[in-house]
């Protein structure tokens, strides 16, 4: 290959085939790569709301697990995984919208222990952001969606999102 050989866009397409095609072939994902522009029928945040993904029955039929995910102060993604019967209840009219941590977890080190900076009483928030909804890529033998993904924001006992983690 040569200096000029590519644009932007084909060099950027081209390590991207690269990449997603090792990892493919790697762990026999069965995977096929995504024409640029093309989007996934979840992508559009209008049409996730509270009450479709309650109990509405908009949700994705294939979905059967929901991986609720956060970043914490030391830049690691952490995860609850709930089943997606649980992750209806959890977000629904009638549900908390979310669920409680220790505030532990919110400075805890990559080998699972804490700094003496951190104040490990007491609880932070884990509040799903609906609009970060996506199909996670993890399918079961009949090439379904089984797994969906979701971020999360922290708030404290009223709501609020902690100052250090807006979303």
């Amino acid at each position: 290959m040569e200096e000029g050989q590519y644009d932007a866009v084909r060099a950027i397409r081209f390590v991207e085939k690269i990449l997603f095609e090792n990892s493919n072939k790697l762990y026999d994902l069965r995977l096929s790569l995504p024409e640029i522009g093309e989007q996934t029928k979840y992508s559009s945040s209008k049409e996730l709301s509270w009450s479709s993904i309650g109990m509405s029955g908009r949700f994705p039929h294939d979905c059967e697990y929901v991986i609720v995910q956060w970043v914490t102060y030391m830049g690691e993604i952490r995860a609850r995984v709930l089943p997606v019967r649980q992750f209806k209840k959890l977000v629904s009219s009638g549900g908390s919208k979310r669920f409680g941590i220790s505030r532990g977890n919110t400075g805890t080190l990559q080998n699972d222990t804490t700094t003496s900076v951190v104040n490990t009483t007491g609880q932070v928030f884990v509040e799903p952001q609906l609009s970060t909804l996506r199909p996670n890529g993890i399918q079961r033998h009949d090439n379904k969606n089984a797994y969906f993904s979701v971020m999360s924001r922290w708030t404290d006992d009223d709501g609020v999102p902690i100052e250090v983690c807006l979303l």
